[in-house]
């Protein structure tokens, strides 16, 4: 084994418990948060959130009404961290729809993983019932940060109909 790969195979873990920790201090600057996108500029009817984290983490979220995706990049030289010529290091895909009645559950529950930062395929925990909304948010979920996938709902109050869904995955790019 090189030096390099040996190296790499020690600083790893650290890399990836900060990369998860700029996932987390991007998110509670999205969506979530009441946070407003801005038109994609490539995109048409996509939306976009981007952040830089401790100045060399850049994490930007673009979504549109059938899913979207979070991407993170890191780039030691400030100088150059630039919105679009970073290279992804982690991401996450999903897609499916919800409703607007689904939308508070849903942001309710993402609010409170992301606070907690606790990663749960980058979404909301297991369960997650609001009252105030009539409904409850539900995960299933396996993986960790850097390999995972899930399937998200929202139900009515009475937990019979699904009022939308989402199937996720992602990780580590590199």
């Amino acid at each position: 084994m090189g030096k390099s790969k040996m190296l790499w195979g020690i600083l790893r873990p650290s890399f990836i418990r900060m990369t998860e920790r700029a996932f987390f201090v991007g998110m509670r600057h999205g969506y979530a948060f009441g946070y407003k996108g801005e038109p994609h500029p490539r995109i048409p009817e996509w939306k976009r959130i981007w952040r830089v984290v401790d100045g060399c983490w850049l994490v930007v979220d673009e979504w549109c009404d059938e899913g979207g995706r979070t991407l993170i990049s890191y780039e030691p030289n400030r100088a150059i961290l630039q919105l679009d010529c970073c290279i992804p290091i982690w991401g996450m895909v999903y897609g499916g729809s919800y409703s607007e009645q689904a939308i508070p559950c849903l942001k309710a529950a993402l609010t409170r993983q992301y606070e907690r930062e606790y990663f749960c395929a980058g979404r909301g925990s297991n369960y997650f019932p609001s009252e105030k909304h009539g409904s409850s948010y539900h995960n299933s979920w396996r993986g960790t940060f850097e390999k995972f996938e899930a399937e998200e709902c929202v139900r009515e109050a009475e937990g019979r109909e699904k009022i939308g869904e989402h199937t996720i995955s992602g990780g580590m790019l590199i």
